[in-house]
């Protein structure tokens, strides 16, 4: 027999450790780099481009599929399409008049009031009102400052001073 001792253990591989764990980290936690940033600049650009020819080919195929259409159903279509329009216009029109009533910007209101009725507009545009008056936290001001103001208190150092510098001398 051989003198090699016959083992029929099998070696498990190992599991990585903490320190290959953490330099394999979520991608969202570190900022990107140069090369990241270009690479998300570039996805995007492309993103627009294809979101561009989207609307074109969508444009393209409505205007195809109006010509197949009868004259009558093209009128219809129109019709239908123009009453969006008008329905969205309507809107957007009570949406900012809401908004200048609360005096919300025009910013402000395209992200919070998403409401389609009046009632649900004005309750928006009052939470978001009374939000941002409470959030003004203006500091009060130091009325001891400036030349109408009543003098600075002093200070426990100033009043040790005056006290001790009689003794002192």
């Amino acid at each position: 027999m051989s003198d090699e001792p016959t083992s029929t253990e099998q070696t498990e591989p190992t599991e990585p450790t903490t320190d290959e764990t953490q330099k394999q980290g979520d991608p969202a936690d570190e900022p990107l780099g140069g090369p990241g940033k270009k690479a998300l600049l570039a996805e995007r650009e492309a993103r627009k481009a294809m979101e561009k020819q989207l609307s074109e080919a969508k444009a393209r195929l409505a205007e195809f599929e109006r010509e197949k259409m009868s004259e009558l159903e093209r009128a219809q279509v129109e019709a239908q399409e123009a009453r969006e329009a008008a329905d969205k216009a309507i809107a957007e029109a009570l949406r900012l008049r809401v908004a200048v009533k609360h005096n919300i910007s025009e910013e402000d209101a395209e992200l919070f009031l998403t409401g389609t009725d009046e009632e649900t507009l004005t309750k928006q545009a009052q939470r978001l009102a009374e939000r941002r008056s409470s959030d003004t936290n203006t500091p009060k001001p130091d009325l001891t400052q400036g030349g109408t103001g009543d003098p600075a208190p002093r200070t426990p150092s100033q009043a040790f001073a005056d006290a001790v510098s009689p003794v002192l001398q």
